[in-house]
């Protein structure tokens, strides 16, 4: 009956986390005034006119900004970017980086800064990497252990299907 239970569960976290890319739902949050630009995000230009986030999201019991990708799902679930608006962002946005990571210019002139926070591995509990590499989840699944991620340091940007259970920064969208 155990054993029943978790593939159950298991087969509705999955089709969970397939959905993210076929809805468009739009994260709540409050107008500034334009009202095409929720607060917070940022009109990069894209071609897909997906908003990012200014800022990574943080756990404020924790006081980090790393999660498992199961805890971001959970917590932002279609929030988070698909793997093809972080391919998107990969290749159509202008990088460069900086001490603190990358900023990311997009085709308007705008831009985020994406830190290079480091990952937290579920063997150590430690953060690695901190201040040399970033790696940020999407909501696309990529298998029974793996979801797509970014992954950067200053000489590449990559989106690889990465293990589920370290944790990694998140940066939220707003889909158009």
């Amino acid at each position: 009956m155990r054993k029943i239970f978790s593939l159950f569960a298991a087969a509705a976290l999955t089709l969970a986390m397939v959905s993210c890319e076929d809805e468009n739902e739009k994260p709540n949050t409050p107008s500034t005034g334009n009202d095409s630009i929720p607060e917070g995000y940022v009109d990069l230009g894209l071609p897909s006119g997906t908003l990012w986030k200014a800022d990574n999201e943080n756990r404020s019991e924790k006081g980090i900004g790393h999660f498992t990708f199961d805890e971001a799902y959970a917590a932002f679930g279609n929030q988070l970017p698909t793997k093809e608006q972080l391919e998107e962002l990969v290749n159509v946005g202008s990088w460069e980086w900086n001490e603190n990571g990358y900023v990311v210019t997009g085709i308007n002139g705008n831009y985020i800064q994406l830190p290079a926070a480091g990952i937290r591995l579920s063997t150590t509990g430690n953060v690695n990497f901190e201040g040399t590499m970033g790696f940020y989840w999407s909501c696309t699944d990529g298998g029974p252990s793996d979801a797509w991620a970014l992954e950067f340091n200053a000489s590449s940007k990559n989106v690889l299907a990465s293990i589920r259970s370290n944790e990694r920064s998140v940066r939220l969208v707003h889909n158009p």
